[in-house]
């Protein structure tokens, strides 16, 4: 397939979800407000502050959301609708350049029709294009900077090691999820370039970790917690331990369990109470060490499977507080559970769902087929991507949703093209 088709297909897949959202306008999510709020406040104030600052100050609120994706909104004119356009600007840029690099490396553009199918068939990608949310900009950082470390690995440069070390800054100053990786990619580095280290090639590629240091100073100095983002522990309690609590013992004791925790630590000094929280979480994980690491495994693999209910019941504008999500129902319930639930649902959704689960199951098994035949050759690239994508599951586990997959999903639509026509042709992945 020409440049110029793949382009217009890719256009053309984003056209239906951008036109749905012109009429209906459901551009917004409960964490969305929190990126407008610190666009608007960065605006006005210079302060990078996710909250109203006309009312009772939550120092969560300082640190929760990085701030490249407010500055991205302000550069949209926090307009719903521009930031929607420039949204599928970049999605389609960093799809074609995503797939000129995979050409480099084994993409053959015939199986671009097959390609175009597995993109069509990530239903939450597309929605994510239209919603004031970080994931695409996410995506398109995240697209790019496997672009050129392909580069990289195939004719080495210290242009090119400078750019790929900068695009994983503004990947994690756009979400805090991707900052750990930072330590894994430098070790990645020094091991893959061992026979060229040089104190420029160790000086550059330390660059996002010293980015990282100097993001928890600044944060110690505004908040007096050395940490890189509020997120950290309000997922580790709010998320980690309440569903690890609500899966053993039920949902009374987990929301019990994690009042009894705030009604301490709601008390406390904002320091006392960010270390009382991580501590707690932390203790009650590690004494039941075992357990919360099976369970954890189990929400990892889920991450790439989980169909996306609540990403397109909210676009449909099915979405309430009353609605149940198939995260709660498993964690409650298990599996056996999902069956009543599916019962009771609107048949257009779950067409949409069961479609969504059924790409989902076949780039899963892409990427086993992937990882398996590069582990075996061992080339540096595709080990990358499968420490990218697998790091992404891992970091999730129990949380994992299909929100959560977007950043990385385009990507594995490649891994698994490449994956399926190899075998198709019965060639090793070199």
């Amino acid at each position: 397939m020409s440049n110029k088709s793949f382009i217009l297909w890719i256009v053309v897949l984003h056209l239906p979800y951008f036109l749905f959202q012109s009429i209906y306008q459901q551009y917004f999510l409960t964490d969305s407000y929190e990126y407008v709020y610190e666009a608007k406040n960065i605006l006005k104030s210079f302060t990078a502050y996710a909250g109203d600052l006309n009312e009772q100050i939550n120092n969560d609120l300082y640190t929760k959301r990085p701030v490249l994706y407010p500055i991205f909104l302000i550069f949209g004119g926090i307009q719903p609708f521009l930031i929607s356009i420039l949204q599928i600007i970049l999605s389609v840029t960093s799809i074609f350049y995503l797939r000129k690099g995979m050409s480099v490396i084994g993409h053959d553009i015939k199986k671009d029709k097959f390609l175009l199918i597995l993109i069509a068939g990530s239903i939450s990608y597309f929605i994510y294009t239209q919603m004031i949310m970080s994931e695409i900009l996410l995506a398109t950082i995240l697209n790019f900077f496997i672009y050129f470390n392909i580069l990289l690995f195939y004719r080495f440069s210290m242009k090119r090691l400078l750019v790929v070390n900068l695009l994983l800054v503004l990947g994690f100053l756009t979400k805090p999820v991707l900052f750990p990786f930072s330590f894994i990619y430098f070790v990645f580095l020094m091991i893959t370039f061992k026979k060229q280290l040089s104190l420029k090639l160790f000086l550059t590629s330390v660059i996002p970790l010293l980015v990282v240091a100097s993001i928890h100073l600044i944060n110690f100095k505004r908040t007096n917690v050395f940490h890189f983002s509020s997120i950290q522990r309000i997922n580790l309690l709010n998320y980690n331990t309440k569903y690890f609590h609500t899966n053993n013992y039920g949902s009374e004791y987990a929301i019990e369990f994690n009042d009894s925790v705030h009604s301490i630590t709601d008390e406390l000094t904002y320091p006392k109470r960010y270390g009382k929280e991580t501590s707690v979480a932390k203790n009650e994980l590690t004494e039941n060490l075992f357990s919360y690491i099976l369970f954890h495994i189990k929400g990892s693999f889920r991450y790439f499977l989980d169909p996306g209910r609540f990403d397109i019941f909210n676009f449909f504008g099915k979405e309430n507080s009353n609605t149940v999500g198939f995260l709660k129902v498993i964690n409650e319930d298990g599996f056996s559970g999902v069956f009543n639930y599916l019962k009771k649902q609107n048949i257009f959704l779950l067409l949409i769902l069961g479609i969504s689960l059924l790409f989902n199951g076949i780039r899963f098994i892409g990427l086993l087929i992937f990882s398996y035949k590069t582990l075996k050759k061992q080339q540096a690239v595709w080990i990358l991507l499968i420490l990218l994508t697998s790091y992404f599951a891992l970091v999730t586990g129990p949380i994992g949703a299909s929100r959560f997959v977007v950043p990385i999903v385009i990507i594995l639509n490649f891994m698994s093209v490449l994956a399926f026509s190899k075998i198709q042709n019965n060639e090793s992945i070199t």
